[in-house]
């Protein structure tokens, strides 16, 4: 799937993808998880917070150790697939 598909699948523009994978959370990133901007982008930038370990169903803590060893590249990743997954 081209990174045109994958922004129309979401229903979002293909600059916030770009965004994404750039590290930064866009807010139509942000609308389709449901979680704020701000914790979205703290959380790839390495923290986490309550309201991204609600996204992924888990206690903060365990949240903390799923970005450490996942990387940034990970929680991109992360959060790209809730999107994905999401959408159905």
């Amino acid at each position: 799937m081209s990174l045109l598909g994958i922004a129309a699948a979401l229903d979002v523009p293909t600059r916030d993808l770009e965004e994404l994978f750039s590290g930064h959370v866009s807010l139509g990133i942000s609308a389709r998880t449901g979680v704020l901007r701000g914790s979205l982008q703290q959380y790839i930038d390495g923290n986490a917070n309550i309201l991204t370990a609600a996204l992924i169903g888990t206690p903060r803590i365990d949240a903390q150790e799923l970005r450490n060893r996942i990387g940034r590249e990970g929680a991109i990743g992360l959060v790209l697939g809730y999107c994905l997954a999401k959408r159905r």
